[in-house]
């Protein structure tokens, strides 16, 4: 049976993950994950079968180039044995198939040309799997041939969003009948180019015009932006996601992630992300289901002015599992052509 290592390194791709591998038949499945924000603990939370490796650093300058020279040498050396290697274009796992010399595959939906990991994958990767969104044309400029570059419809978020179902205790676990969530800027990400937060600005502007905030910090760096009080609750442990999302009455962050899965279900969803959108949330604004500035006032007038659009769970999850499929499919495909190509 041909053996896949899979790693993951932030909390988006263990769901994502999580939701694949359960899908991937036929082959010996091997799940790394690393201590990274609240990734191990999703997959635990999801009760996923995986074996902590290393940490992935969440900070910038001599600190994470050190990190992540570390874990780099801590998966070329101890990385299970496999055949094919799959990653959200991450790092580590094409750099562990280079040095042994194993195809990979990357998912990635992080168009930002200049980042590091882009470049990378471009010229090891044996495939690209992308969202439609994703503007091709920028990988093939780079040396990526067409007949690498595999789409699927819809964004990664409907990947696992196809298995939702809404856990009905999950009220209980936060202090406020109504709130928004907020998750900072990913300051640390290689892509990002700002070094200050709106974080502060936004949160007093929130509970000054009076809602309730959820307060997500990945690390202690960013757990210091806001401090926790009767309006801001900050939690202990991960908590769901999908289910905060479902339950807010707004998602702000500035990453993408949050706001893509709230846009999803019809939550009113605002991105504060510093710089040029990535393709496939300027996608999403283009169809009016995300909101996207840098300006405190502008985003909490927004937030008052919007009626909820909130989907048919059933809907969704319907129109997500189609395009799992479909992911699911071209993967197999991807797969295939790579032991094909080992075989011969």
């Amino acid at each position: 049976m041909a053996s896949l290592w899979i790693d993951v390194i932030s909390p988006s791709e263990a769901l994502f993950f999580n939701s694949l591998t359960r899908d991937l038949d036929g082959y010996d499945v091997t799940l790394t994950a690393a201590e990274s924000a609240e990734t191990t603990s999703l997959l635990e939370l999801k009760g996923a079968k995986y074996r902590k490796f290393g940490s992935h650093p969440t900070t910038r300058g001599i600190t994470r180039q050190f990190g992540v020279m570390s874990r780099s040498l801590e998966c070329i050396l101890g990385a299970p044995r496999f055949d094919v290697s799959l990653s959200f274009d991450n790092f580590y796992a094409i750099l562990t198939s280079v040095a042994r010399r194993r195809p990979t595959i990357s998912i990635d939906d992080n168009d930002k040309t200049e980042k590091m990991n882009l470049q990378f994958s471009l010229r090891n990767s044996s495939f690209i799997i992308l969202p439609e969104a994703f503007p091709k044309s920028k990988l093939t400029k780079l040396g990526m041939r067409e007949d690498q570059l595999l789409e699927f419809p819809g964004y990664k978020e409907d990947i696992y969003l196809a298995d939702f179902a809404p856990d009905p205790l999950f009220p209980g676990k936060v202090p406020f009948q109504h709130y928004v969530v907020l998750r900072p800027e990913a300051l640390f990400a290689s892509y990002v180019d700002e070094n200050r937060s709106i974080v502060p600005d936004l949160a007093a502007s929130l509970v000054k015009s009076g809602f309730k905030v959820v307060f997500l910090p990945r690390d202690e760096h960013e757990k210091a932006l806001l401090k926790p009080s009767e309006d801001v609750f900050v939690p202990e442990k991960a908590l769901s996601g999908l289910d905060l999302c479902w339950h807010a009455d707004a998602v702000l962050t500035g990453s993408g992630t949050l706001a893509r899965e709230a846009a999803l279900l019809g939550v009113t969803a605002v991105s504060f992300f510093p710089g040029t959108m990535l393709a496939v949330d300027q996608d999403l604004v283009s169809r009016n289901k995300m909101y996207h500035s840098r300006d405190p006032a502008s985003i909490v007038r927004h937030i008052m002015n919007q009626k909820q659009r909130r989907q048919s769970l059933s809907s969704v999850k319907e129109k997500s599992a189609s395009i799992r499929s479909c992911l699911l499919s071209r993967l197999n495909w991807a797969i295939e052509s790579c032991l094909d190509g080992g075989r011969s």
